[in-house]
């Protein structure tokens, strides 16, 4: 048998990509984008301030799909993310600390294990979510 297909169309609705990076602190990021380095589990981030890790998150998230107007391309169209929810990790797990396209500034405890979580949608429903996983240690 032999089977061949061939088909022509478009994608409906991709979801979009969840990122962000981080402002204003020259903190060290690994190649998730995320604070710390990836030779240690959990990554380890290294304080800024006495009390812990001091930052301010910008989403640089896009979507596939997104449309952009005439005579324009965006490398990362921006227009069709309807919803950004930032969360954090808390003594009953992750709870919401904010929304938008910036947090912060927002400060991870040193010595403690951190998550965070970066949860996007489209204006079609379709969702993206991007998590990060550390420890803030002191300066040695």
């Amino acid at each position: 048998f032999t089977i061949s297909f061939a088909a022509e169309g478009r994608y409906l609705n991709r979801p979009p990509i969840a990122a962000f990076e981080i402002e204003g602190v020259d903190a060290e990021l690994n190649e998730e984008g995320c604070p710390g380095t990836t030779k240690d589990n959990p990554p380890i981030a290294i304080a800024n301030t006495p009390e812990g890790l001091s930052v301010t998150f910008h989403s640089s998230s896009w979507d596939p799909d997104g449309l952009f107007p005439p005579g324009t391309n965006p490398k990362r169209p921006r227009v069709d993310i309807a919803f950004e929810q930032w969360a954090r990790s808390g003594a009953e797990g992750l709870r919401p600390v904010g929304s938008g396209r910036t947090l912060g500034p927002i400060l991870f405890e040193t010595g403690r294990e951190h998550q965070l979580l970066l949860w996007i949608s489209d204006r079609q429903g379709a969702e993206g979510r991007k998590f990060c996983h550390f420890q803030v240690m002191a300066p040695s």
